[in-house]
């Protein structure tokens, strides 16, 4: 039985269910464990966590006396909002209630932009009805008549900054024909043989001709989050070149090794979207084993240089970009749950990177779509999967386990997920990883059109769904980013089970 309790009556052997509080304001990353000693329950108490529930059934109970009575049904302080008329990918000013078991849950912390996923989850919960506190009634309005502008654009498709066909065909060829790199691999003082651009809310601009000096890009405005440096799809076997020409001369020094990390990485990404570009090809498919097989060797042999690998700034969403990190930070979760060397981290990891290969399948505006996909379209989209799995199976002598995160990275172990609603154990171990891996890196991913979530945030909106995810499985992604991101207050992080 659930008893909501004061903090200021908390003891050793109450079993603490959930918190009272904000899951995105508090270190306690999951609200259920048992008390063990009095730190712990000062812990709650210095987070400002008044009230907790409590399980009688898996801990010690208490006195009626010291039980919070909860209001009546006629006192609630909720009102219900309409789930269509908020806006997606704008900042949410209020906090947003659900209703889960008869129960009114946080779902998401005010000031979070709505995520297009974050959306789509709802709907997959077929949680029809969300709700404010009524106290927050007159941000609600405000907010409402803020985002009008936007509101009538999502109606029709479409986000700020791209109203009209031009826009976002501009949008469209800037993602299409210009190829993201990694500033790291262009040294001062080295020739570069191929034109370099960035952009910045779409438009592209050069900043340096083929064939010039290159000048010192790490600092000033080029080190700027928000600016992508670009080579024109064209110079890809000129920027393969350049890569091959630096790996040749590099020595065995520890910043060297990093650099060979990064190159490493970023043939790994022109493999991936010559893969995705003719997702038939035998040779690019052996092509992108081998670089998959060489991202794992440098992960296992060499963990100080692979923390390179870990640095992922994600400006703008690219598949093949997005199929690497999530091949990536599946290496490292299969790292720290100790998966074999070979052949189950190969596997995963080469599964990972092809985890959304489908997509090769659907058509590019509507993948790059600057705005709120339709119902229909947002089927279309979910097609990938089933997509990727059937274009893959046209391929001789893949291992069965590469299909895993291919067919499985939308599941759900609580069965809410797509596209065959599997539950518990019927999800392996590499369709598990790949979901959190894949999550993770599409909310922490911003668009021109859309403000990504902060690493901190996801890893708690994951935590606050936990019973879609394996919770240890989660627990070793967190202690990995921990160790290889090095996430503001990850160390106060409190994992509880």
């Amino acid at each position: 039985m659930l008893k909501k309790i004061s903090t200021k009556n908390l003891k050793i052997g109450h079993y603490v269910e959930k918190l009272d509080n904000s899951w995105f304001s508090t270190p306690f990353l999951f609200h259920q464990f048992k008390v063990k000693s009095q730190e712990e329950i000062q812990k709650l108490k210095d987070n400002n966590i008044n009230e907790v529930y409590i399980n009688t059934e898996k801990g010690l109970d208490i006195g009626e006396e010291q039980i919070i009575k909860e209001p009546g049904k006629n006192q609630l302080n909720y009102i219900n909002v309409n789930f269509d008329s908020l806006t997606v990918n704008t900042e949410i000013p209020f906090d947003l209630y659900c209703k889960i078991d008869g129960e009114y849950t946080l779902y998401l912390k005010n000031s979070l932009p709505l995520h297009p996923y974050i959306l789509n989850d709802l709907k997959e919960r077929h949680i029809g009805e969300i709700y404010i506190d009524a106290k927050e009634k007159i941000f609600l309005t405000n907010y409402l008549a803020n985002t009008k502008e936007e509101k009538d654009l999502s109606v029709k498709g479409l986000a700020k900054g791209f109203e009209t066909p031009e826009k976002i065909k501009n949008y469209n060829n800037y993602l299409n024909n210009y190829i993201p790199l990694n500033s790291s691999t262009l040294m001062p003082g080295i020739k570069v043989p191929f034109a370099i651009f960035i952009e910045q809310n779409t438009a592209i601009s050069m900043i340096a001709k083929a064939d010039e000096i290159f000048g010192e890009l790490k600092s000033g405005t080029f080190n700027n989050k928000n600016l992508n440096l670009l080579i024109r799809k064209e110079d890809i076997e000129k920027y393969k070149l350049f890569l091959r020409e630096i790996a040749k001369n590099l020595t065995k020094s520890s910043s060297q090794e990093q650099l060979m990390a990064t190159i490493i990485k970023e043939n790994t990404k022109i493999i991936t979207k010559e893969l995705f570009d003719s997702p038939l090809s035998g040779k690019l498919l052996k092509s992108a084993k081998e670089s998959v097989t060489q991202m794992v060797k440098i992960t296992l042999e060499n963990p100080s240089s692979s923390y390179e690998l870990f640095k992922i700034h994600s400006h703008d969403y690219y598949t093949y970009v997005h199929s690497v990190n999530v091949c990536i930070l599946s290496i490292g979760i299969g790292t720290a749950i100790g998966l074999e060397k070979e052949p189950a981290l190969s596997n995963l990891a080469f599964g990972a990177l092809l985890h959304d290969v489908g997509k090769s399948m659907i058509d590019n505006s509507l993948i790059n779509k600057p705005g709120e996909l339709t119902d229909r379209e947002f089927k279309v989209m979910k097609d990938h999967v089933s997509l990727g799995e059937k274009l893959l199976r046209g391929h001789k002598n893949l291992p069965e386990p590469v299909f895993y995160p291919v067919k499985q990275h939308h599941e759900r172990l609580s069965g809410t997920g797509y596209p065959l609603g599997l539950s518990g154990n019927k999800i392996d171990i590499f369709g598990r990883i790949t979901a959190i891996a894949d999550i993770y890196d599409t909310l922490t991913t911003e668009r021109a059109y859309k403000k990504a979530l902060t690493k901190l945030d996801t890893i708690n909106y994951l935590a606050k769904n936990i019973s879609d995810f394996d919770l240890d499985i989660f627990k070793a992604f967190v202690a990995m980013l921990d160790k290889n991101e090095n996430i503001p207050k990850a160390k106060s992080i409190q994992i509880y089970a």
